[in-house]
């Protein structure tokens, strides 16, 4: 009996320290494929700020586009205005994985474009 229990210990420990170690190590992939879309997914959307336009483009290459974000609340004057570019070395990143940075922002009284740009070999 008393190596029956201890059997059963050890599965219920093992089970305890593999399930949220397994978890740990979802996220992390998740994270590691994807970091700035998972953080853009996860970053909780502030009423604070409005998506004003989505995919607005100011060039012919399908890259040239950007996202503009404004406070919500009205304005007692203009707005200062910021304009995000994202890094990448021009080799990576999408506009779309930096709606956070327009809604933080925007939150915060400025309005902001957050922009899109050709990547190599395009440029």
């Amino acid at each position: 009996m008393v190596r029956t229990l201890g059997r059963q210990s050890h599965g219920l420990l093992l089970v305890l320290v593999a399930v949220p170690l397994l978890g740990v190590l979802g996220i992390a992939l998740a994270l590691a494929v994807a970091p700035l879309r998972s953080f853009n997914a996860l970053v909780p959307y502030d009423r604070a700020s409005r998506l004003v336009a989505s995919g607005e483009a100011f060039g012919a290459d399908p890259r040239q586009r950007l996202d503009l974000y404004a406070p919500a609340r009205s304005a007692s004057r203009p707005w200062p205005v910021i304009m995000f570019i994202h890094g990448g070395a021009w080799r990576s990143g999408d506009r779309r994985a930096y709606g956070w940075v327009g809604r933080a922002l925007a939150a915060r009284g400025f309005v902001v474009a957050v922009v899109g740009y050709r990547l190599v070999p395009q440029i």
